[in-house]
């Protein structure tokens, strides 16, 4: 599914607002006429480098830097069992004097609004958020689901949750860092924290590595 949500660019220049799409694997950003793609939110790569305009700022990797990107990421939950849509709005700072971005986050749903504070990473986000959220809310995405989890080397700032729904009953079976790394290279795909499939369970503690 394609999700277009609403989005701004700022830099030392000014804002432009734009719209961010989202495929489930790729983040895509027009600004001005110059199409940036990203698959973990702090990687914007301009389509096209030879025709930049002057007013974006490349790191050593070639992604865009000294600027803020807002956009809002799509969750889906249940408010009383009753399914909803709710909203991660996003602020990422990409900084030149730091190397890694923060985060700052609000959760919205039907009129109401959890801030989140500034977060570095998703995994943080959806761990602050569960706490924090009403007991009818329940979130029913990617990182709250039965089957996914990170590498033990670490994770971008979002989009590189590992899928084990190719793997459902020996990820179940996992229960220390050992048996992880002997399954963890089998993950299906890679995914985005508030992606949603078919196979989505609710997670159940104690269960898997991350318990």
């Amino acid at each position: 599914m394609i999700i277009h949500s609403p989005a701004t660019y700022t830099d030392s220049t000014g804002t432009l607002h734009t719209t961010m799409v989202n495929d489930s694997s790729e983040l895509t950003i027009d600004l001005d006429g110059t199409i940036f793609t990203s698959r973990f939110l702090d990687d914007f790569e301009p389509n096209d480098r030879g025709h930049l305009p002057a007013r974006f700022s490349l790191d050593d990797l070639q992604c865009l830097t000294a600027c803020k990107i807002y956009c809002k990421l799509p969750v889906a939950i249940l408010i009383n069992a009753r399914p909803a849509m709710g909203w991660l709005a996003t602020t990422i700072h990409l900084s030149t004097e730091r190397y890694t971005p923060s985060l700052q986050v609000d959760f919205e749903w039907e009129g109401d609004t959890i801030q989140l504070g500034e977060l570095e990473v998703f995994e943080g986000v959806f761990d602050v958020l569960k706490n924090r959220l009403p007991a009818e809310v329940t979130l029913k995405s990617c990182y709250t689901c039965q089957y996914s989890d990170y590498s033990v080397y670490g994770s971008q700032v979002f989009g590189s949750m590992l899928c084990f729904r190719n793997h459902k009953e020996a990820y179940l079976q996992v229960k220390d860092k050992d048996e992880y790394m002997h399954l963890m290279d089998q993950y299906e795909r890679m995914v985005q924290e508030t992606y949603l499939c078919d196979d989505f369970e609710h997670r159940r503690k104690g269960t898997g590595y991350r318990g």
